[in-house]
């Protein structure tokens, strides 16, 4: 077995990654770290679709895990996060980030994952430093 990667077509946070360039950093990130790298499964295009993600859920006893480039491409619904992320422990799978070196392989490490999420959900409501200084100047 291995770890299937996992890429998106779409765009995800604030960034648009070319296919290629996110099945090189999951294949560099698996390679520096002695995983066995199997070919990515590419999300639909169309927004808050998550039918490869699933379809990895189901398919867990034929890998050791998945590798997503970014934290970026989880589904934004706790339910939805819920659901593959206790299906893979469980079944004593793990999830690798490349982008962010994070892996989940348990309760604790996905309760870090959840407080990365929380922090960054809580950060892109916050106002800039450039709006902070337009602010004083009025």
């Amino acid at each position: 077995m291995g770890f299937r990667g996992y890429i998106s077509s779409r765009q995800f946070g604030a960034q648009r990654v070319p296919q290629h360039i996110q099945n090189l950093v999951i294949r560099d990130y698996c390679k520096r770290r002695e995983i066995n790298y199997l070919l990515s499964a590419t999300e639909l295009a169309m927004p808050e679709t998550y039918i490869m993600l699933a379809q990895l859920r189901e398919q867990v006893d034929e890998i050791d895990g998945v590798v997503f480039y970014s934290i970026e491409q989880l589904p934004t619904e706790d339910r939805d996060r819920s659901e593959f992320f206790s299906r893979m422990i469980s079944t004593g799978r793990s999830c690798y980030f490349s982008v962010e070196d994070l892996c989940v392989h348990d309760s604790e490490s996905l309760e870090r994952l959840e407080q990365v999420l929380c922090i960054k959900q809580v950060m892109s409501a916050c106002l800039s430093t450039e709006t902070l200084k337009a602010v004083e100047i009025n």
